[in-house]
Formats: C-alpha cells, structure tokens, sequence
C-alpha cells in the first residue's frame, strides 16, 4: 500500500507485554518480490507492564490495565481522475479514549466521581518499562472521567475508568516519550 493513513490503541495489562494494535488503509500498489533472507531484526524485547508508575490528578493509582485508543477517522478522497478511482486517504478527525482499571480507593483519599461530575481536566502520566532504550512515558495534560463502572479483581474491590484525553494546547492529548 502507498499513501497510508491509520490509526491504533495500546493496551497494558499487568505483567504482561505492553501491545500496540495498528490498522492502516492506503492505495494499492502491486506486490514485487524480495529477498529477505539478509533481514535483520531488533534484539529488543518488548517491555511487560510491571514495575511501571502511573497517576491521575497526582493519585499514584493501583492500576491492573491501561488502555489508550487513538481512533483516527480515516476518510476516503475518491477522484474519477484517478487510475483506482481514489486520490488518497486523509485524517479527518480523532477522539483519544481510553480506560483504566484501578483498585478503588476510599473516597476521603480520591473522589473520582467529584472528578467526574465537575468534568475536571486532570493530568494522567504512565511509565512503561524500565531499561533505558526501552521505556516509554505517556502524558496526557487534561483527561476528562466519562465513566466510572464498579469492577472486581479476585474480590478487590475496583474501579473502571472511562477517559476522554482533551487538549490543552495544540494537539497535545498525548505524548509518548521514548527513553
């Protein structure tokens, strides 16, 4: 494919390889053949996530699960003009989501439903990993709560946290920072 466009989601359960999922369209392009017999690939191992930090509104959270979605909207351009009847693929919208899935704390120590119904924009941050060259920090400047589900996690009490990532300048939602 030529002239790609996509979109993808993160999920990080506890203990487990941190996954990226793609989903890309593009134009056909005829496929050529290659030789990948000289291939070479990276030694790096994917990190697991343990070990990792992670905040809301500077709570530092007992976290099972974090789950981002960047949710491109990817829009077709056709063109009659054109050989396959399509110009290109365009971005045309985004919504950053995502979900936590947290041990639930006593009110007096966070109300996240305080959070949720004034529709505070709070700061959410994550590390994942813990080898330099192989770490990744997330930062969202201004998460909103959408919804909060109660859960349970082998009779601990949870919470399931629906996040909207707003900006808070620019296009800022959030960074992921390689280290």
């Amino acid at each position: 494919m030529i002239g790609c466009r996509g979109t993808f989601s993160i999920e990080a359960a506890a203990n487990e390889f941190v996954k990226i999922k793609w989903s890309f369209t593009g134009l056909y392009a005829k496929p050529t053949g290659q030789d990948f017999s000289a291939a070479s690939f990276s030694q790096v191992i994917p990190p697991r996530f343990t070990g990792a930090s992670f905040a809301i509104d500077s709570y530092n959270a007992a976290v099972a699960n974090l789950k981002t979605g960047i949710n491109n909207t990817i829009a077709k351009r056709t063109d009659a003009s054109h050989a396959i009847g399509v110009r290109e693929y365009i971005i045309t919208n985004r919504n950053v989501t995502g979900d936590i899935d947290i041990e639930a704390a006593e009110i007096a120590t966070k109300d996240f439903y305080a959070m949720w119904e004034g529709n505070n924009r709070v700061l959410l941050n994550a590390t994942v990993g813990q080898t330099a060259g192989n770490k990744c920090v997330i930062s969202a400047p201004a998460v909103i709560i959408s919804d909060i589900k109660y859960g349970d996690r082998e009779g601990i009490l949870t919470k399931q946290v629906s996040l909207v990532f707003t900006p808070d300048t620019g296009n800022d939602e959030i960074k992921f920072s390689f280290q």
